[in-house]
């Protein structure tokens, strides 16, 4: 066997071996990937509850009304697991270098620069990986951000909406809404 077809065999054992293990190790660590998403969505349900908690307090203080508690809930969806893309850096050395060298002479030199080039390629898609999979959790949670702010929005609506319709106690109710965008304003932050 000569260099190039020894090299052309490595790549090709090389693509599928990855493709395989990679789809493996995405789809056993799921849930480790998914857990910053888990736990924002955990974090955004508790501040959007104790909103609405403050805003029926306020309501009840000032108008001696009681807002009916209602449940605030967020749609988390776990992403898909991101495509997979293998790649290996091309050794021009090598390339040109494979037609003249002699396989049974240097094969056991060139056996070890092809294990250290699989263990190479094995941590940098590995991290593509987990960058990938970085990415799509983190538009989940740019997801997560915009649902509560949305929700908190329409909370804020409703209580502009009797504010306008009972004008006794203005100022409290102004400052409680000052203080619900405060904490509107710490979920966006968030």
């Amino acid at each position: 066997m000569r260099l190039p077809a020894l090299l052309e065999a490595w790549r090709g054992w090389l693509q599928g071996y990855l493709a395989s293990e990679l789809t493996e190790v995405s789809r056993a660590q799921r849930p480790m990937f998914c857990e910053p998403l888990h736990r924002a969505e955990q974090h955004l349900a508790r501040t959007l509850q104790g909103l609405q908690d403050r805003l029926r307090g306020h309501v009840k203080t000032v108008l001696g009304v009681s807002l009916a508690q209602h449940e605030m809930e967020l749609q988390v969806q776990e992403p898909s697991a991101p495509p997979l893309d293998v790649g290996y850096a091309f050794d021009t050395a090598f390339g040109l270098a494979a037609q003249v060298i002699p396989l049974w002479l240097f094969r056991r030199p060139i056996e070890r620069v092809l294990a250290r080039k699989t263990r190479w390629e094995v941590e940098k898609n590995l991290s593509r990986l987990a960058a990938a999979w970085r990415d799509r959790v983190s538009a989940g949670i740019c997801e997560l951000v915009q649902q509560a702010e949305r929700q908190a929005a329409g909370e804020l609506g409703t209580l502009e909406q009797m504010l306008a319709q009972k004008q006794s106690n203005e100022s409290m109710l102004r400052r409680a809404l000052k203080e619900a965008e405060s904490l509107r304003e710490a979920l966006r932050a968030a």
